[in-house]
């Protein structure tokens, strides 16, 4: 009885402070009609002064990866958006504009095989989202992928400089370490950029050269993988020219945030801002947030009584949730939304009440079944975010 009275008063004093947040919120919202071609004139206002914007998912979701290649449509063919920032290394991203050229199943196959995006590894949702974008790519002036990951798949850079250049013998040894292996790429790849052979690629092969030798440093010295990711990001913008262009980057939610959480967890987009003024005014955040919903979740890395028996399991996800994950300010959300809709919520319009406060940027749980996401005592919710993404009843990334 008084675990009820108490969840009862719990969620009487939410309604109450989610009470200063709804009025701002009915003014500020859109729910997407996934699967119709949808617009966002929602976020047509911060398009017009922002050139990056990035979205955060949690990996294993079904609606995340139909909702990224519809976004991607909008922004493609209404903002000029040309650049896609995956969350790959640069040699699986120079094979997914291969892709993207042939259609090759086979081809799509091997490169998320080996994917940090684990749930995406081999799985039919991921799979169509490429497609998906394929697509687009196929109407118009088309699009590049670029990635910004560490070094995943020796194999794939190997075949990738074996294409640059073709004069060079670039052999994996499988029965070596993948640092080995990098190393001996290492090793053919400082006479090349010093000068003490004769290119056989092009100049922009050759700057490209030089952030591969970059990434096979981190990969042997174990560089943090937010810094890996910041300083491609902030490299290949260098390479490309890409403050001229509208960039659009799709990441874990943990990549995409724009301050550095309490405890001193400091995500890429929060170090691009630190490391480069021109990405505070620049870039756009949105992270998705879900209720009722179910991700795929590689088997191993649960406790064996949540595992299985395939490699990926089927988990229960909600962010209502004061068990496993509560997000303050959900029920807020909720209110305004039905079941079985997205929909995309703006929080850095004028007069917004997520500039004074950490709403939907504080988490809680009574069971200790993984991290909780907690904004910085000196910071508020629109510091870290502009537009939070609710899913609710999304059914989980199907594995093959």
């Amino acid at each position: 009885m008084i675990p009820l009275v108490s969840w009862s008063f719990f969620q009487g004093r939410e309604y109450l402070r989610g009470n200063d947040f709804i009025p701002y919120l009915k003014k500020n919202m859109q729910t997407v009609g996934i699967g119709k071609d949808p617009d966002f004139p929602i976020l047509t206002e911060d398009l017009d002064d922002h050139h990056l914007f990035m979205v955060g998912e949690i990996h294993g979701f079904k609606i995340p990866q139909q909702l990224d290649h519809e976004l991607f449509a909008f922004l493609h063919q209404n903002h000029d958006f040309d650049t896609y920032l995956l969350e790959m290394d640069m040699s699986q991203a120079y094979f997914m504009n291969r892709f993207n050229e042939t259609g090759s199943d086979s081809l799509l196959k091997r490169i998320l095989s080996t994917w940090v995006v684990r749930p995406g590894q081999s799985n039919l949702d991921y799979i169509q989202r490429f497609k998906k974008l394929r697509e687009i790519y196929q109407i118009g002036e088309g699009f590049t992928y670029i990635g910004n990951n560490g070094i995943s798949d020796p194999e794939l850079l190997s075949a990738h400089l074996s294409e640059l250049f073709p004069n060079q013998s670039w052999e994996i040894n499988p029965d070596l370490e993948d640092s080995t292996n990098l190393l001996n790429i290492k090793e053919q790849l400082l006479p090349i950029i010093e000068g003490q052979q004769a290119l056989t690629g092009t100049n922009d092969a050759h700057s490209e050269l030089g952030l591969i030798l970059k990434n096979i440093n981190y990969f042997i010295a174990r560089t943090n993988r937010e810094e890996v990711l910041t300083q491609n990001a902030l490299d290949l913008y260098e390479l490309h020219g890409l403050k001229n262009k509208n960039v659009y980057g799709y990441f874990g939610l943990g990549h995409t945030l724009k301050a550095p959480l309490k405890g001193g967890y400091e995500a890429m987009a929060s170090r691009l801002i630190r490391k480069d003024d021109w990405f505070k005014g620049h870039l756009l955040a949105a992270n998705f947030i879900f209720t009722d919903s179910h991700m795929a979740i590689t088997s191993s890395t649960l406790p064996s009584f949540l595992q299985d028996d395939a490699p990926q399991t089927r988990v229960s996800v909600s962010h209502d949730s004061i068990w496993m994950s509560y997000l303050y300010g959900i029920e807020d959300l909720k209110r305004l939304t039905a079941a079985g809709t997205t929909t995309i919520f703006k929080l850095n319009g004028e007069n917004s009440p997520y500039k004074e406060s950490k709403r939907l940027l504080s988490m809680m749980q009574l069971l200790p079944m993984g991290p909780l996401m907690h904004a910085s005592d000196d910071r508020n919710t629109a510091e870290y975010l502009d537009y939070v993404i609710l899913v609710r009843d999304s059914d989980w990334a199907k594995p093959i």
